[in-house]
């Protein structure tokens, strides 16, 4: 589950992306989970989490809220959120090809929720699939304070994230210049 919100300067970052220019989203993935395998016991049902109104959103001395998504709904905010598609390998060489699809990507019971699905072809190779969401471009700041709650899960391939990013990530040059500020990142097999 994913709920976030945002406090401080609603002021962006300065400068230009040329359009032959790649970025690098702002989040990863939040919740994924394997296919289960047959000997495995079924995952337990999931608890809806009670709705949050705006008047219930948590309010932090200091700052002003800019924006939050509790995703009381049953599907993306697209004015907060886009969905990334990419194809394996194109960020940190994964094996998974982020989709759009809602095996991948999806909003129920106030959680935000990407999945890893693996598969296997008739021929006996393994493809992985995922989802990556990010607000870039849709909800930028430069200052401020940022609050979410994640479950992530445990296992082998699996490297969960929520990042922030440049909105102009080669103002100063490609990542690592540009920067990063990992709010959570954890690799599956080490969740210690």
């Amino acid at each position: 589950l994913f709920s976030t919100i945002g406090c401080g300067s609603q002021q962006t970052q300065t400068g230009t992306i040329p359009e032959s220019t790649e970025v690098t989203e702002t989040v990863e993935t939040i919740e994924t989970t394997s296919t289960v395998e047959a000997e495995e016991p079924a995952p337990k049902p999931k608890e809806p989490l009670p709705q949050v109104s705006q008047e219930e959103v948590p309010q932090y001395e200091g700052y002003t809220l800019i924006w939050n998504d509790e995703f009381n709904g049953d599907s993306l905010n697209t004015d907060i959120w886009s969905i990334t598609k990419r194809q394996p390998g194109v960020t940190n060489a994964e094996l998974q090809e982020y989709t759009d699809s809602q095996d991948n990507v999806y909003v129920s019971d106030g959680r935000l929720t990407l999945k890893a699905i693996k598969t296997v072809d008739e021929k006996g190779n393994e493809y992985y699939t995922s989802g990556k969401v990010v607000t870039r471009k849709k909800k930028d700041f430069t200052y401020g304070k940022v609050v979410t709650r994640a479950k992530v899960p445990v296992g082998q391939g699996l490297w969960p994230a929520i990042w922030m990013m440049p909105t102009v990530e080669t103002l100063y040059g490609t990542w690592p210049r540009g920067g990063e500020i990992d709010i959570m990142e954890i690799l599956g097999h080490e969740p210690n």
